[in-house]
């Protein structure tokens, strides 16, 4: 990096602008330095005492996240030593984002004791300017914490004359217990509702517009004028209403059929039948059994007109059809 930007700075900041160079290196085809670099630079320069890592870590945050897409490759410490050696005998341009975070870290740093600008003070300007705080801000959002608290609060701790250790700082300023809970709605997505609905039992709303289709398909299920056999197929892709098409026929017949207006009326005089025994029979429960049988079987035990029917009224009902 060209030697007047480099004035005022200390070691430290010194050293993260060189791995910044290095980092531009890496990247390659002519990368320019930009903050993203710079901020892998200043994580770089003091591993031990990160000031990256020790903010972003306070919120569950690891640096990679923040670079994510701006290498092209995983990040490589050892091709990242040897472009350093490389940038001292040919630094790569720099952007212009990069002069503007210096001159933030310089007015930053101006009425510290000495005005030199520290690492601290070059992580405070990637804070507030350029592609690294938009970057470190997105990453915070999606973690549910607020950017602009959070650079508030690292400005305070820069303008404190006794600073306690960052960790225990962001600690004690910026508690964070984790992102936010993420709560689902409650709802099924395949919840077709009940077949025959007790008193007090939610039927799902008729969101998908079937409800013409399904009258028609009650009054010919039900009708005295079928001659059966009649099969009828349906079809679709999973999740577009089966399940809820069928559902809502078994509701619509069984409404139809126990009308209190149909009860007074002989059924001679009805386009409807009054008794009809919906079974539903679920061919996969059977599949390593005797298919056959065990329909035969289902249906007898399930001939229910009625929701309310009990034991006994089935057992009668089925010695009769026998």
């Amino acid at each position: 990096m060209q030697e007047p930007l480099l004035e005022g700075l200390s070691p430290s900041a010194r050293a993260a602008l060189e791995w910044a160079d290095a980092s531009a290196l890496l990247r390659g085809h002519g990368a320019t330095v930009d903050g993203l670099d710079v901020l892998a630079g200043v994580a770089v320069a003091h591993p031990a005492d990160s000031r990256p890592d020790q903010l972003l870590g306070h919120f569950g945050l690891p640096l990679g996240a923040v670079l994510a897409g701006h290498y092209p490759a995983p990040f490589d410490a050892a091709g990242l030593s040897a472009a350093r050696d490389r940038a001292r005998t040919a630094p790569p341009a720099t952007g212009g984002d990069v002069e503007a975070l210096l001159s933030a870290a310089r007015a930053a740093a101006a009425s510290g004791a000495d005005g030199t600008v520290h690492l601290g003070a070059l992580f405070g300007a990637l804070l507030e300017t350029g592609p690294a705080a938009t970057a470190i801000g997105d990453a915070l959002r999606e973690q549910g914490a607020d950017p602009e608290r959070v650079r508030a609060a690292y400005r305070a701790y820069l303008a404190s004359p006794s600073r306690s250790p960052l960790p225990e700082y962001l600690a004690r300023e910026l508690p964070w217990d984790g992102p936010p809970e993420v709560r689902l709605p409650e709802y099924l997505a395949d919840d077709p509702g009940p077949s025959r609905p007790a008193p007090g039992d939610r039927v799902p709303d008729d969101l998908v517009g079937i409800g013409p289709q399904v009258d028609a398909f009650a009054y010919l299920a039900a009708s005295v004028n079928l001659e059966p056999p009649l099969a009828v197929g349906l079809f679709g892709d999973w999740g577009s209403g089966k399940s809820f098409f069928m559902r809502a026929l078994q509701r619509r017949i069984d409404a139809l059929t126990n009308h209190p207006a149909a009860a007074d009326r002989p059924a001679g005089e009805l386009p409807f039948f009054r008794r009809v025994a919906q079974v539903e029979f679920n061919a996969w429960h059977y599949v390593d059994g005797d298919l056959w049988a065990s329909l035969v079987e289902h249906l007898f035990q399930n001939l229910r007109v009625r929701a309310d029917e009990g034991p006994a009224e089935l057992a009668d009902r089925r010695e009769r059809l026998m």
